[in-house]
């Protein structure tokens, strides 16, 4: 319906309500808090289709607990795992 949104580094399956959404994070792979990009956001049953793009924001949502995107045997994960469990004790 939507077809291929290329850009996509997450897909989020709402549980509370029947929406997906392609997350564009550019920098996923060198980031440790990527930046989104753009948002596309399809509801399942109108199939009304959103997009957000927050590229030209001075402040746009940040990538946390990255860890949580990646498989476990991915090379990095115990990298961004620690450093997640780091800045929840600094309170972040």
């Amino acid at each position: 319906m939507l077809g291929a949104v290329d850009e996509a580094t997450i897909v989020k399956f709402r549980r509370d309500e029947p929406k997906i959404s392609y997350l564009c994070y550019p920098r996923f792979d060198r980031d440790a808090h990527p930046a989104l990009a753009e948002s596309v956001s399809v509801h399942l049953q109108t199939f009304a289709v959103r997009t957000r793009r927050y590229d030209q924001s001075p402040n746009p949502p940040i990538l946390h607990r990255k860890e949580c995107f990646l498989a476990n045997d991915h090379p990095r994960h115990a990298l961004f795992a620690k450093l997640t469990r780091a800045e929840e004790r600094a309170g972040l």
